[in-house]
């Protein structure tokens, strides 16, 4: 399993591979994604899910533990990083052959707080409303959704995405149990 993150371009070898999006709070949201990477990486070398990419939507320096696992193209990078954001959602969720948007939702860290001034999950909530929206309208959309019990907000959320998709709508409460159900869809989906 490799990583990708803001903005470099996905190398053209690994445009067969699944794309697993990890969607959810960066700023206070206590550092999920190393967590949830290796649990995902866990399961899936359990499932035999073969390589794939987990594009994890964090700016870590050159000294962080994660850039080992980080592979890019030479070919360049986005200018932003919400073009990028916006390409590899898309590739998972709709367009690859098989993948996934993966979206944790946390309880704000109250040890490393959002301290911005802006609301926390603020740019997730538009990115689960806009996948809500795709569903709608395509019930293919390859989504999976966990949460904490006490994210604000939690269960509006789950009775929105009940409501498209015309019943219960399931959410993980672990960690381990959303990147089980991550490897689950991104295996066995196909367009």
């Amino acid at each position: 399993m490799v990583a990708i993150v803001p903005k470099l371009c996905l190398d053209p070898e690994l445009n067969r591979l699944p794309v697993i999006f990890f969607m959810g709070p960066d700023l206070g949201g206590g550092g999920w994604q190393r967590t949830m990477y290796e649990r995902v990486r866990y399961h899936a070398d359990d499932r035999k899910l073969g390589e794939f990419v987990a594009a994890i939507p964090c700016r870590y320096g050159p000294g962080d533990p994660m850039m080992q696992f980080v592979r890019a193209s030479e070919t360049g990078e986005y200018e932003y990083q919400l073009p990028w954001e916006r390409d590899l959602i898309e590739r998972a969720a709709l367009t690859a052959h098989r993948g996934c948007v993966l979206c944790w939702l946390p309880e704000e860290s109250t040890t490393e707080p959002r301290t911005d001034g802006e609301s926390y999950a603020r740019d997730t909530r538009g990115e689960i409303g806009e996948i809500r929206g795709w569903m709608r309208h395509d019930k293919g959309v390859r989504f999976v959704l966990g949460a904490e019990p006490k994210f604000p907000g939690l269960n509006v959320i789950v009775r929105n995405f009940s409501y498209v998709v015309g019943g219960s709508f399931p959410v993980y409460d672990t960690i381990d149990d959303i990147a089980r159900g991550a490897v689950r869809v991104a295996k066995h989906s196909a367009r």
